[in-house]
């Protein structure tokens, strides 16, 4: 994977709200879009890696029955239970998942048209 340089850096509370998580919004040689947690204000740990938007979109965008931390944890594979979690309050914050009526703890994956716009300008990615 190319290097990934941070363009934003931001905070929002876990999904419980028992902690702060401070993430980075980064993109790569190519304009790819990537997200990654980078501090935890809580105890649990977690894996600083970075998650590219489009594989995230790839593991959610079909999901009928509503976005749950486990449609995430494959992009976490080895790593510590509290990623997918954690990257999914990243989403949320960000308005790429949304609740869905009527079912406690489950999301919507949203376009991501205003998440984009909301980003530095730069290269981006074709389609």
């Amino acid at each position: 994977m190319s290097a990934t340089r941070t363009v934003k850096t931001k905070t929002c509370p876990s999904l419980s709200g028992k902690s702060r998580l401070t993430y980075d919004i980064g993109t790569d040689v190519g304009g790819a879009i990537h997200l990654r947690v980078a501090a935890n204000s809580g105890g649990g740990f977690f894996s600083q890696q970075w998650i590219a938007l489009d594989a995230i979109e790839k593991a959610l965008a079909e999901v009928p029955e509503g976005v749950t931390a486990f449609h995430l944890a494959p992009l976490f594979q080895g790593y510590s239970i509290n990623s997918p979690g954690f990257l999914m309050a990243v989403l949320k914050h960000e308005k790429l998942l949304m609740p869905m009526e009527g079912k406690p703890r489950r999301y919507v994956w949203q376009d991501t048209a205003a998440f984009l716009q909301g980003l530095p300008p730069g290269p981006r990615p074709p389609g």
